[in-house]
């Protein structure tokens, strides 16, 4: 009798194996987060399209029996469902921290700021936001490395090695499935620069390698001031221009009682760099066709 009939024939081993197994679960839950469903979609997708049999010529070739020099396949797998998958979730989690802290802020100032009467051209600004930073922060570092594991990734797919976005369209030049590499380098030549924001340019600086390498970038220091007949509470960046300003994105206004109020929120700013982001993993994944949008849409 085989081990699997043993414990098939045994219901108290099998209670057993479930509660041990629902024990780890709930002892790992408070450490759990995870994609949002449609995105977990996408990389279930994925992983079917890397398991499928007969295997794909275009996953073949990365093999030894399909005639590369070394294993590429088992790199290029680990980059597109480990690396670019958990610096994807970095990047959510991180927003979504973000939006809980600026909601609770949201709130607390509905509350705090109702009986309060500011005089015309008056204003106050202070208290203790490092959560809000702190987030802020670890997000433009996590959606940077993401770029660079999606770089990674792509490299791998052509039997080559390197970790630059920036550099990307020059390391996969000419390489083996130059079809495809064509089209990847004319794509990636172009998001370089719709994420430019990203990256470091002649005398700009990102606002990661500002963080990593020159001083701190605070998401804002609160701020509550009238403005036009409502109060307005917001983070103001002293130390940024208007323009690199990410809290000055979106306001939202709110009544309560006889106070209106003005809030102007930093997270449709990170979702919108998140999206951008999301958006040129997927172009690439379905170019060297590990990705089917058509697929997801069915």
């Amino acid at each position: 009798m085989s081990d699997l009939e043993s414990l098939i024939l045994d219901p108290q081993r099998v209670a057993e194996l479930m509660r041990l197994h629902e024990a780890v679960n709930a002892t790992a839950r408070p450490a759990t987060f995870e994609l949002p469903t449609a995105i977990q979609q996408k990389f279930l997708q994925i992983h079917s399209f890397f398991i499928s049999k007969p295997q794909h010529e275009l996953l073949r070739r990365l093999t030894v029996e399909g005639g590369a020099r070394s294993d590429w396949l088992t790199s290029f797998l680990n980059a597109v469902l480990m690396d670019v998958q958990e610096g994807l979730a970095c990047c959510y989690y991180h927003l979504h921290n973000l939006e809980e802290i600026e909601s609770q802020v949201i709130a607390t100032a509905l509350s705090e700021f109702a009986t309060i009467e500011f005089k015309p051209g008056s204003g106050v600004g202070g208290g203790n936001t490092r959560k809000l930073n702190f987030e802020y922060q670890a997000f433009n570092f996590a959606i940077r490395r993401t770029l660079e594991y999606l770089a990674k990734s792509i490299n791998l797919f052509f039997k080559r090695e390197g970790t630059s976005f920036k550099r990307l369209a020059h390391t996969i030049r000419g390489a083996d499935a130059v079809v495809l590499s064509d089209s990847v380098i004319e794509r990636t030549e172009k998001l370089r620069e719709e994420l430019k924001e990203f990256f470091s340019e002649g005398q700009y600086q990102s606002v990661r390698d500002t963080l990593a390498h020159i001083k701190t970038i605070p998401a804002g220091h609160l701020f509550a001031r009238p403005f036009q007949n409502a109060i307005e509470v917001k983070f103001s960046v002293f130390d940024q221009s208007p323009d690199d300003a990410d809290f000055a994105t979106e306001r939202v206004i709110t009544t309560t009682d006889s106070t209106v109020f003005g809030f102007l929120r930093i997270t449709p700013s990170m979702m919108s760099k998140l999206t951008k982001v999301e958006n040129a993993i997927f172009e690439l994944y379905e170019l060297i066709g590990i990705y089917s949008t058509a697929e997801a849409a069915e």
